[in-house]
C-alpha cells in the first residue's frame, strides 16, 4: 500500500539525518576502542545516548552522568571520543569521582579543542558536582547505647576514600562481640572556613589548572558549576586567578565550597571591570563568607556593568547594621543587579528596614529573598514592592502579539 501524502490526513516522515548517523557510529566506535585499551567497562548511560544517536539521526549536544564508577578512567575515554566532535554543548557530571586525573582529561579536551583543530571549543556548559569520595563504612558500626550520647556534641569526620583498617569486623563465635578499627578521621574542612582540605578528590593545582584552562582564547564556557566540591579560600584563589581572563564566562556556581571571607576577596574581582570576565550571574549559597565576605563582593557592586544574579544565601551575615550599612552604599550606585538572595542568613527587622529604601530606589531589582524571620509589616512592605514590579514587567510583554483577523 502506497504512503498517504503529506498534507492530506498523512505525516510526512521526517528525514534522518545520515551524516549525524555515521557520526555517532564513528563516537561509539572510538569509545569502545578506548575502553578496551583502558580496560574500561563501557558506561552504560553513554552507549543509550549513543544508540539513540544512531537510530534518530540525532546530534549529542549534552551529556549527563550520574555516575559514581565513571572515574578518571572513564572520563578519558568519554574525552578520546569527543575529540574534534564540535556539537556537544554541555557536560554534566554529578558525583562521578573524577578527581585529578579526570578533570585533567576534560582541561586536555579543552585545551586540544583549540590548540590541535584549531577551532573554538564548543563546550558551553560545564558542571563538574560534589566530586569527592562519601565517608561510608561497610557494613555500617552498631548505634552506641543512649548512655553513651548523652551530653555529647555530634561531629562528622570523613574517612579516607582508600584507608584499610587494621582489623576489620571479628567477631567471637558465642558473644558476638564486635571490634572495629575505624580509620583515623580526615578533615575536609567542612566544619570552619578556611581549614586546610586534605580529602578531596580535585586539588588546588588542578583547580588553578582548570581556571587557566578556561581563561584561555577561544575557549568560550559560559557556565561553570563546581558545588559540593569543597575547595576552600585557597582553591576558590588558584581558581579565580585562571577565570579572570575568560571572556566569555557569564555564570559561576561554587555552591556549598567551604569558601570563607578570604575566598571572597578573591572572587569580587571577577565583578569588576579591570578583568575580562563578564559574568552576569554569582551563587555563593552555603559557604562561610560572613559579614567580611559579604562587604568584599560589595565592593565591586558599584563598579560591574554585567552582574545580574548574586546569591549569598547561607553564608552566616548577621545583621550588624554598620556591615547592612556599607552594603547599601554599595548597592545604591548599582543599575545592574535584578535578582539578589540573601535568604538563610541572621538579618532582622532592623536589618531589613535598613535595606527597604535602598531596594524601593532600584527599580531595576525585581527579586530580593530574605529570610522570613521579620516583622510582618515589614516582610508585607517588600513582599507588595516586588509583586508590583513582577506584575509591570509581565505587563509590559503583552499585547505583542499578531492580531487575529
Amino acid at each position: 500500500m502506497p504512503p498517504k501524502a503529506a498534507g492530506k490526513g498523512g505525516k510526512e516522515k521526517k528525514k534522518i539525518d545520515q551524516g549525524n548517523v555515521l557520526t555517532a557510529t564513528a563516537l561509539k566506535v572510538t569509545y569502545l576502542s578506548s575502553c578496551k585499551a583502558m580496560v574500561q567497562p563501557p558506561n552504560a548511560q553513554l552507549l543509550a545516548v549513543l544508540e539513540n544517536a544512531i537510530e534518530f539521526g540525532k546530534s549529542i549536544e549534552k551529556l549527563t552522568f550520574r555516575d559514581d564508577e565513571l572515574g578518571a578512567q572513564g572520563m578519558r575515554a568519554v574525552m578520546d571520543m569527543l575529540a574534534g566532535y564540535s556539537k556537544l554543548k554541555n557536560l554534566c557530571l554529578w558525583r562521578c569521582r573524577l578527581g585529578n586525573a579526570g578533570v585533567a582529561a576534560i582541561c586536555d579536551y579543552l585545551r586540544g579543542s583549540t590548540d590541535k583543530w584549531s577551532k573554538m571549543s564548543p563546550l558551553r556548559l560545564l558542571e563538574i558536582t560534589c566530586d569527592y569520595d562519601p565517608p561510608l563504612l561497610e557494613p555500617f558500626p552498631p548505634p552506641p547505647s543512649t548512655s553513651a550520647v548523652e551530653g555529647a556534641e555530634l561531629q562528622t569526620a570523613p574517612i579516607a576514600p582508600n584507608a584499610k583498617p587494621k582489623e576489620a569486623w571479628s567477631a567471637a563465635s558465642q558473644e558476638k562481640k564486635v571490634t572495629i578499627a575505624t580509620p583515623p578521621p580526615v578533615d575536609m574542612g567542612y566544619d570552619s572556613p578556611g581549614a586546610e582540605q586534605k580529602n578531596i578528590k580535585i586539588d588546588l593545582d588542578m583547580l588553578e589548572q582548570l581556571g587557566s584552562t578556561i581563561g584561555k582564547q577561544r575557549i568560550v564556557l559560559r557556565v561553570l558549576v563546581l558545588d559540593h566540591n569543597g575547595m576552600g579560600d585557597e582553591g576558590a584563589r588558584l581558581l579565580c586567578l585562571g577565570l579572570r581572563q575568560s571572556t566569555s564566562l557569564q555564570q559561576l556556581s561554587l555552591a556549598y565550597n567551604n569558601i570563607g571571607a578570604h575566598g571572597a576577596t578573591h572572587i569580587a574581582p571577577l565583578l569588576q571591570p579591570t578583568t575580562l570576565c563578564p559574568l552576569m550571574a554569582l551563587n555563593l549559597h552555603g559557604n562561610y563568607l560572613g559579614n567580611e565576605g559579604l562587604i568584599a563582593i560589595a565592593g565591586s557592586l558599584p563598579v560591574t556593568s554585567t552582574l545580574q544574579v548574586m546569591n549569598l544565601a547561607s553564608n552566616r551575615i548577621d545583621s550588624n547594621l554598620a556591615v547592612i550599612r556599607t552594603f547599601c552604599e554599595c548597592l545604591v550606585p548599582n543599575n545592574t543587579l535584578v535578582k539578589v538572595d540573601l535568604n538563610f542568613n541572621h538579618l532582622n527587622t532592623d536589618a531589613i528596614k535598613e535595606l527597604l529604601p535602598v531596594i524601593a530606589s532600584k527599580p531595576n531589582i525585581i527579586q530580593f529573598r530574605i529570610a522570613p524571620r521579620i516583622q510582618k509589616e515589614i516582610a508585607d512592605e517588600l513582599f507588595t514592592m516586588l509583586a508590583e514590579r513582577n506584575k509591570k514587567k509581565k505587563g509590559k510583554g503583552k499585547g505583542k502579539g499578531k492580531k487575529k483577523k
